[in-house]
């Protein structure tokens, strides 16, 4: 007979409520574990749908914001939606929020890598072309340690990404617009 005198041990924590898998994901994915690379390779899935040719801008986003639970908080930048204001945010903007994020090599910096993917697989030819010319937009140097003189990595961000691609149609959009 087991010793009465001895304390079973506290029963697990309660898991934390999440409509989807990647949601509610606080901490860094572990890719040593299945389920947490499966969550990557589902988020660098290309969007449903047809690819983005450089039209129909409000719908590309909102295939975005149908796939983009899990990349909510790096497409929050000043308390701000970027998917909603996008015209509204500067790209000086975005960079400093990706910074931000990228150094703290945590689920943040997972997921951008993730969305570029997922952008990079669900764009046309020739917009990604167009988006190319200028790298240093969305492939951001990130300190690899807290002296300035640590060397640095780079990473390809894809916040910023999104906010080239939507540089290079969004102008582009309104100017075929105004044309009589």
């Amino acid at each position: 007979m087991a010793d009465q005198g001895q304390q079973q041990p506290p029963p697990p924590p309660a898991p934390a409520f999440s409509l989807t898998p990647a949601y509610n994901q606080c901490v860094a994915l572990n890719y040593n574990e299945c389920r947490d690379a499966h969550v990557y390779y589902k988020g660098c899935e290309a969007l449903e749908g047809d690819v983005y040719n450089g039209k129909g801008l409000p719908e590309f986003l909102a295939r975005i914001s149908n796939k983009a639970n899990q990349f909510e908080a790096i497409l929050t930048i000043n308390g701000r939606n970027f998917l909603t204001n996008y015209a509204d945010i500067a790209a000086t903007d975005v960079r400093q929020h990706a910074l931000a994020y990228q150094g703290q090599n945590d689920h943040r910096a997972q997921n951008s890598n993730m969305l570029y993917h997922c952008l990079s697989k669900s764009i046309s030819t020739d917009i990604h072309t167009k988006v190319t010319t200028n790298v240093a937009r969305y492939y951001l140097p990130v300190p690899t340690g807290p002296d300035p003189n640590d060397p640095v990595e780079h990473r390809y961000d894809g916040v910023c990404f999104l906010k080239a691609i939507i540089d290079e149609t969004y102008s582009q959009g309104c100017s075929m617009d105004l044309r009589p």
